[in-house]
């Protein structure tokens, strides 16, 4: 949380390389701090569609972290992902929602890890 500043500092640099813009937004994202959604907010309509999504994908995680609804899932890598697994382990499903082009990217993602932590043969091949 201490970095928080100093990643706003970065991701309202316009100056910046997009990647770097981009890593910033996902690390606030990934520290989940609630005082990073105005700054999310205000670029996620960046015209760097790199930037504008990632802050589109660190707001959702954000907001499913403030949920008290929200479940921990398993995650056998330990990473901080940008966004959690999906709760179904149907590949089927997962995958359908991970090629819907409607569906929001926060969902895709969530499709996307939950096959990457199912780690069977099926799953890989959705992906």
């Amino acid at each position: 949380k201490n970095a928080n500043p100093v990643l706003i500092e970065v991701l309202e640099d316009v100056t910046q390389e997009p990647m770097v813009r981009h890593e910033a937004a996902e690390a606030l994202g990934a520290i989940g701090s609630p005082e990073s959604i105005a700054i999310l907010e205000k670029f996620k309509k960046d015209p760097v569609v790199e930037v504008a999504e990632t802050c589109e994908l660190a707001l959702e995680r954000i907001k499913w972290l403030q949920n008290p609804d929200t479940t921990n899932s398993e995650n056998p890598y330990l990473s901080v992902d940008p966004a959690p697994p999906a709760q179904t382990q149907n590949v089927e499903e997962l995958k359908t929602i991970l090629l819907d082009e409607k569906a929001t990217l926060f969902q895709r993602y969530r499709a996307m890890f939950s096959l990457r932590n199912l780690r069977t043969k099926e799953s890989v091949d959705a992906l």
